[in-house]
């Protein structure tokens, strides 16, 4: 990943000074948050001009990457314990669910599934964590279901926002670097650049495409939606418009927790290599200098008198490191931890009496907290985008896809659905799906019934369809075995004893 400040007008990119500013400082802030996830800046060097030749030792030598690690695990925690498809689309529970709603949410998940749904959805949800908002472009394709989704890059997204509706986009631009071999195999553009830009710039009435500053015709014309097929969905907001990144409070931590081991290490090293010193040394000793370090020597002179005895000695530490420097260590992981929602026990540790569901539940509160307000902004944004999705479907009137279920999706009547965060016991959920069903009244619904034991409330409709083709394939009774059957039987040997009494 590359992310460099570009050139806006050789882009084609027409806006005012203060929107690029705007985007000189989130480029900025993105370069900074990449340089901490990937590591880069564990490979940071000490500034020195002495012992040049040797090797110059690293900022962070133990490399503790914090922000890799807490970004990863609040992304596989917003999906929740999922099998097929990290996230479901069904009907609202207070909504009756109708033919064109499970038709409807067929055509969203085909839309996942045709997008790459579990890599896709996985790497938007790293993005909001790392950068602290997620873009996709949805766009048309020829095959079913139409509509692809495919993930913007945040170094190549530049929007505008629409101040009266955060959600709402009024303009975006794409850019897209492509090599030489890229921009000869895709659009048959011969350049001796090593690197070109492709750039796509939408409005909510027009759209053009700029390749290496120059217009592309056939790829620019009037906008036929009426808006644009990009989604922004941030992690959380409360003052910026491109979302709280999750590195942002983790970078401070990371760098002190990694200075401290750092010091630890040295302290343990010193201590098993300490510097050595001498007195009344022979006077071709060379003791340029006193260098500090492990196997280092120093010469402090000789005593006057005549010709002492030459004496070595080390210099001791008592204790190399403090107890209670390694209750600092311990008060900043569990501190960063804290304040990125993830208690010990999401890692795998046990905090002494894990015995009952309830407990983990109570222990793993703030992570279902964080979760499900992450859910909320992400929410919107699929919802937003299976909104333009049936709006290009409508537009294109596609044959096999039929409008209601289309419709269906405009009205907001279809939304997305995620698995539980924590494992549910089944035989717990069975047990009160069980005893919910067989009071008199019923004191559950199907649909409900179906949500706890972890399925889509859509199965109801499958299960009752079923349920009615297979009645269907029952052969039919003849009339003569109806007659048969509606005769009283009679008891056994009394046939016989009529004849007898003929």
């Amino acid at each position: 990943m590359s992310i460099n400040f570009p050139e806006y007008a050789d882009l084609g990119m027409s806006v005012t000074p203060q929107t690029m500013h705007d985007w000189d400082a989130e480029i900025a802030r993105l370069e900074r948050y990449w340089y901490y996830y990937s590591g880069e800046v564990l490979k940071e060097q000490i500034d020195t001009e002495i012992n040049t030749e040797l090797e110059v030792p690293l900022v962070f030598p133990v490399g503790l990457n914090l922000t890799k690690m807490l970004c990863n695990a609040q992304a596989d925690t917003i999906f929740g314990e999922w099998e097929d498809q990290p996230v479901r689309f069904g009907v609202k529970l207070q909504d009756e669910i109708e033919d064109p709603d499970l038709k409807a949410s067929d055509l969203l998940s085909d839309i996942l599934d045709a997008s790459d749904g579990p890599t896709f959805l996985w790497e938007l949800a790293l993005d909001r964590e790392i950068f602290g908002g997620a873009a996709f472009k949805i766009q048309p394709i020829k095959q079913y279901p139409h509509i692809k989704w495919t993930r913007i890059p945040r170094e190549s997204f530049f929007p505008i926002w629409n101040p009266n509706d955060i959600n709402d986009l009024l303009e975006v631009y794409i850019k897209v670097a492509m090599s030489q071999d890229q921009a000869k195999a895709m659009y048959n553009i011969d350049t001796k650049k090593d690197i070109i830009y492709k750039v796509e710039h939408w409005t909510k009435s027009r759209y053009e495409t700029h390749i290496d500053g120059k217009k592309i015709s056939d790829k620019s014309g009037i906008n036929p939606w009426g808006v644009v097929p990009v989604v922004f969905a941030p992690r959380l907001r409360s003052g910026s418009w491109y979302g709280d990144a999750l590195t942002e409070d983790v970078i401070p931590a990371q760098d002190e927790l990694n200075m401290r081991v750092a010091d630890i290490g040295d302290a343990i090293n010193y201590n098993a290599h300490p510097t050595r010193w001498g007195l009344n040394l022979p006077r071709d000793f060379n003791a340029e200098n006193y260098p500090i370090g492990p196997n280092s020597f120093w010469n402090i002179g000789r005593t006057i008198g005549s010709s002492p005895p030459p004496e070595v000695g080390v210099l001791e530490v008592k204790s190399a490191v403090q107890p209670g420097v390694f209750q600092h260590l311990e008060f900043i992981y569990d501190w960063v931890r804290f304040s990125s929602f993830m208690p010990p026990i999401a890692f795998g540790q046990d905090q002494g009496s894990q015995r009952s569901g309830d407990t983990l539940e109570i222990r793993m509160w703030p992570l279902l907290k964080a979760a499900r307000r992450s859910r909320s902004y992400f929410s919107v944004a699929l919802r937003r985008g299976a909104h333009i999705s049936a709006q290009i479907l409508s537009q294109k009137q596609w044959s096999d896809i039929p409008i209601r279920p289309l419709n269906h999706i405009l009205e907001g009547r279809i939304i997305p659905q995620y698995s539980d965060i924590l494992p549910r016991d089944q035989q717990r959920a069975v047990d009160e799906v069980v005893k919910l069903s067989s009071t008199t009244p019923r004191h559950i619904s199907s649909q409900t019934a179906q949500q706890i034991l972890g399925r889509s409330p859509e199965e109801v409709s499958r299960i009752e369809e079923e349920n009615q083709n297979s009645r269907q394939f029952i052969n039919p009774i003849t009339k003569q075995e109806l007659k048969n059957a509606q005769q009283p039987k009679q008891p056994a040997g009394m046939g016989d004893q009529k004849k007898g009494e003929e």
